[in-house]
């Protein structure tokens, strides 16, 4: 059984499909990072694991319900009226829409769809994708789950803001990983991965719903502090350093860290913030490491 693109009548290659048990065996169907469906005469007729774990509903409930279920009731003409504009002009502009999954959770997605044939069936192939999913993903570190540089630009600029608007303390904190580069070089990039992810987790777990913690890049790490002054800073600092040093101990060994911290002085640039904070750090490193300068 093959499917082809109607746009272009290429064959996708290495799909097969077994509709009598409505299974698809497709190894990018599958793996996808997005929701993707098919829908022929009306109805779900292969899902991915993606879409199922977004919608809540199981493989065999999707294939009995209508597809506009899913929809909030609000926005089903709309979503049809968009969908059937795609088709029938191959506009590649996706929409977006309210879902509504199995347990009344709204949901925000955005969803493409183009023109697909089955067994010389016309057939649907919807691309489906969570609005908050996309956002989150962009703007956090997917080996540490923390904040990335790009997060952690933005939030810096907001929390100055903030801080010289209410006139509050605002601290940050400049981490990074002790010999690194040797642990990397005697273990492996996997082991240094597998190292990275679990400091990530010491930092989520050890600062406030308030603060930021985040990747700056390659083995440095940033937390930025809001109504902290110094004292406040290290505290925290310190309960991180101490933690990375007990925790790490089982993969293969153990790490220390240090670091530096800074507190924002009124009309000081960006830059020279962090600069200041990176100061510190190089502090530490310089008078034997595993410890925080401020």
């Amino acid at each position: 059984m093959k499917i082809k693109n109607l746009d272009n009548s290429r064959e996708f290659k290495d799909i097969d499909v077994h509709i009598n048990d409505v299974v698809m065996k497709w190894e990018f169907f599958d793996r996808a990072p997005i929701g993707i469906y098919i829908i022929q005469g009306g109805r779900f007729v292969a899902v991915n694991k993606e879409f199922i774990s977004y919608t809540r509903y199981t493989e065999q409930e999707l294939f009995t319900i209508n597809p506009l279920e899913i929809v909030a009731e609000s926005y089903r003409d709309s979503v049809r009226n968009n969908a059937v504009e795609m088709l029938k002009f191959l506009r590649d502009k996706p929409y977006q829409y309210l879902a509504k999954t199995k347990d009344g959770k709204n949901l925000w997605v955005i969803e493409a769809v183009v023109p697909t044939e089955i067994n010389e069936g016309r057939a649907t192939l919807g691309f489906f994708m969570d609005v908050e999913k996309i956002v989150t993903d962009s703007l956090t570190d997917a080996l540490t789950g923390l904040h990335n540089r790009r997060h952690f630009d933005d939030c810096l600029k907001k929390e100055i803001q903030r801080s010289l608007r209410h006139g509050s303390f605002l601290s940050l904190l400049f981490m990074d990983v002790d010999h690194f580069k040797r642990y990397n070089d005697t273990y492996g990039h996997v082991e240094g991965d597998k190292l990275l992810g679990k400091i990530g987790t010491i930092i989520k777990d050890s600062i406030r719903q308030t603060d930021v913690g985040c990747r700056y890049g390659g083995e440095e790490f940033a937390v930025i502090l809001p109504h902290s002054n110094l004292q406040d800073a290290s505290f925290v600092a310190e309960r991180i350093r101490k933690r990375v040093e007990a925790e790490t101990v089982a993969l293969n060994n153990g790490v220390t860290i240090s670091g530096g911290i800074s507190q924002y002085k009124t009309n000081q640039k960006i830059l020279e913030f962090v600069a200041a904070s990176d100061s510190e750090l190089y502090k530490a490193k310089e008078s034997g490491r595993n410890c925080i300068y401020y």
